[in-house]
């Protein structure tokens, strides 16, 4: 039923019960099952980059001066508006977060901001992404809402926050909710969809798929190595991301795994054998304190 869901987020009940050879009634409560169960979430996304005139993507670590403040600073960095994901981590940096700008002279502004809202940071560090290679737009964290979209009086954006609400919404009921016609909703969705930077997916848990250990890896690989290494990593389904990225490293991947022992299989039988690695290091991810999975990087 997942598969199905993730080939057509918005496919019928009547279609998927007639592939599973079950009853419409089944289909429709084991999908609201997996809904109320948090096991998947079907939604609207926008592009991190080309809405709203953001352009740049960086990633920035985090050191806290005081360790029983970590949580408060997630928090507080968290609510930074820029700020699209957030997690703890086991080691320095305590915090490793997501975050976009519309141009470099805004990404620099950036953390000003944070040190203004945020207390308690020995450290900051800009890791600019100058290219994210893959990014798996199917698993995520459900564990944290989205956060409210703006309100707004266009009809579109209208549309688009309903469906990160939920992206399974018929017509008929956008359009009641909406107060506007089913033609009108319609028309709009039909130009939505066809944005190259919009698209409505099925996003499962990763914890309540068996994704227990989250872990944060850097790499440096020699130049000569470095678009190999982005292509491989890419192709593995244990990285649900990887991105070139500048700083002392220049690879960053996050690696969902079962189990520990499964993750050291990984980095034994995939990382240790790249081709122009010069150093790795590993930061387990404790804590999600923000991740917008209505938002593809």
């Amino acid at each position: 039923m997942i598969g199905l869901l993730s080939k057509d987020p918005r496919g019928s009940i009547k279609v998927m019960a007639r592939q599973l050879q079950l009853s419409e009634a089944t289909v429709a409560s084991r999908i609201r099952s997996l809904q109320d169960r948090r096991v998947i979430k079907v939604v609207a996304r926008q592009r991190a980059l080309g809405t709203n005139g953001y352009t740049v993507l960086s990633l920035v670590d985090i050191h806290v001066d005081d360790p029983r403040k970590i949580a408060e600073v997630s928090g507080a960095l968290s609510a930074v508006g820029d700020v699209i994901a957030a997690y703890e981590t086991a080691r320095r940096p305590e915090i490793v977060a997501y975050l976009r700008a519309r141009d470099l002279r805004h990404l620099g502004e950036i953390p000003e901001e944070i040190q203004r809202s945020v207390a308690c940071l020995a450290q900051m560090s800009l890791l600019p992404i100058m290219a994210m290679q893959r990014r798996y737009k199917y698993i995520g964290s459900l564990e944290l809402p989205t956060p409210p979209a703006p309100l707004s009086r266009d009809l579109g954006a209208r549309i688009v926050a309903a469906l990160e609400r939920d992206g399974r919404q018929p017509v008929r009921a956008l359009a009641r909710e909406l107060g506007v016609s089913d033609t009108a909703v319609r028309y709009r969705l039909g130009k939505l969809i066809k944005l190259a930077g919009f698209e409505i997916v099925t996003v499962c848990d990763a914890q309540a798929m068996g994704y227990a250990v989250r872990t944060d890896v850097r790499l440096r690989v020699s130049p000569p190595h470095l678009k190999a290494t982005l292509i491989k990593l890419s192709a593995n389904d244990s990285i649900i991301s990887v991105s070139h990225i500048a700083g002392p490293y220049n690879v960053h991947a996050v690696v969902l795994s079962k189990t520990v022992d499964e993750f050291d299989d990984f980095i034994n039988g995939t990382i240790r054998l790249l081709k122009g690695l010069d150093d790795f290091a590993i930061l387990r991810i404790t804590r999600l304190h923000r991740y917008n999975y209505n938002i593809i990087m």
